[in-house]
């Protein structure tokens, strides 16, 4: 079963179109930008070739955190001068850091225009933060317009080298598997009580079988995985909640603390689950869900390139493991956290496809089996996507 799906999801936001949108006027913040079609999740069948991209595209991501972060005075605070200077000054250091590390890195002779339209997308977009704050509408709207064909053209030499096709699509999905048949029973059971929106009972019996459970299985963080889900679902779900003290055991705390305790693993097969239920309730807990919040999506790439880089050690010992191979390609497949909603930043995206209020409720499971259609506007990473 899978838990967590991105193979069917499509690109349909770039925070860099949106934050030349938002330049126009604050009306079009929120319009529809023009489509990049992103390379697939799988990205090429030579290994060099591979390794190099997936670095690349960790760096547009970290690309894409940066004008995240310019986006809320570029397209909210746009009167405030002083702290977007100051936001700049951040932004072009950041962007620096970038630049520099892509320099650094054993780009294969296949790569090279991969590499150098890279950086002369990144090094455009220092020019246009550098003194933004004392730039108009019209100006900024031109340089970005600029900006966004020099990003095409790395773009589109990035899909180049990318396989067509998603090798994965048929990968046999990991299950929770039980050294007996009570262990097993008790699990469906659990199951089933979360269908039946009886999640205090379903906790209990998921709780007694996480004692009955060797720590380091991968059965523990299917249990786990879906004592948190409870715990999100209680806490949007009132008519479960018996009272207040209650009430403060559930909700992003909880959350955090049952994803944090699997993250710490050297592998789990629910790694790309786990990590966007913390990140969620991270940036809800800490930071906030509106469009004017901070969101440190520079950070949350660093944990993800940790998950990733725990895989791939992972591989090295089980190189047949098709399941942990999928694992990378759902990291991979989770954008930023994007600002630009109609009532916040994708955090209620989010946190409304993980713990929706639906008219048959179901398991952690179940209702989330095609992402794709419950949340459409969630995108994908901003540079690999199966197409």
């Amino acid at each position: 079963m899978i838990l967590f799906s991105f193979k069917k999801m499509k690109y349909s936001k770039h925070i860099l179109f949106l934050t030349a949108l938002s330049l126009l006027s604050v009306a079009t913040v929120f319009s529809e930008p023009e489509n990049i079609n992103t390379p697939p999740i799988t990205i090429s069948p030579n290994p060099i070739t591979s390794e190099y991209l997936d670095e690349i595209a960790y760096y547009d991501l970290q690309m894409g955190a940066v004008s995240v972060d310019m986006y809320l005075y570029l397209g909210w605070a746009v009167d405030e001068k002083e702290d977007m200077r100051k936001a700049a000054e951040i932004a072009l250091k950041s962007l620096e850091s970038i630049i520099t590390d892509v320099n650094g890195l054993n780009a294969p002779k296949e790569v090279a225009d991969v590499k150098t339209s890279f950086i002369n997308a990144a090094e455009y977009l220092k020019g246009i933060y550098k003194n933004v704050e004392k730039k108009d509408s019209d100006t900024l709207k031109n340089e970005f317009d600029i900006f966004n064909e020099k990003y095409a053209i790395y773009n589109a030499n990035f899909k180049r080298l990318a396989s067509g096709k998603n090798q994965l699509e048929n990968v046999k999905e990991q299950e929770p598997t039980f050294s007996n048949k009570e262990l097993n029973e008790d699990y469906v059971k659990a199951l089933s009580l979360m269908k039946q929106t009886k999640y205090r009972e379903a906790r209990d019996l998921l709780l007694s079988l996480k004692n009955r459970i060797d720590k380091n299985s991968s059965t523990y963080d299917y249990i786990m995985l879906n004592l948190s889900d409870i715990s999100g679902k209680m806490a949007y779900d009132f008519e479960n909640v018996s009272s207040e003290n209650e009430l403060l055991t559930l909700g992003d705390e909880a959350i955090i603390k049952y994803s944090e305790e699997i993250l710490k693993k050297e592998y789990s097969p629910l790694f790309a689950d786990f990590y966007v239920r913390w990140r969620t309730a991270t940036q809800s807990f800490y930071h906030g869900v509106s469009n004017w919040s901070n969101i440190p999506n520079w950070k949350y790439n660093i944990k993800r390139k940790e998950l990733i880089n725990k895989i791939k050690s992972y591989l090295q010992d089980n190189p047949r493991d098709e399941w942990a191979r999928d694992q990378i390609a759902q990291l991979r497949a989770i954008d930023n956290i994007l600002r630009g909603g109609p009532m916040g930043n994708d955090t209620l995206n989010y946190m409304g496809m993980l713990y929706p209020m639906p008219k048959s409720k179901t398991s952690a499971a179940e209702d989330r089996k095609d992402i794709s259609e419950k949340s459409p506007n969630i995108s994908p990473s901003t540079t690999i996507v199966q197409q």
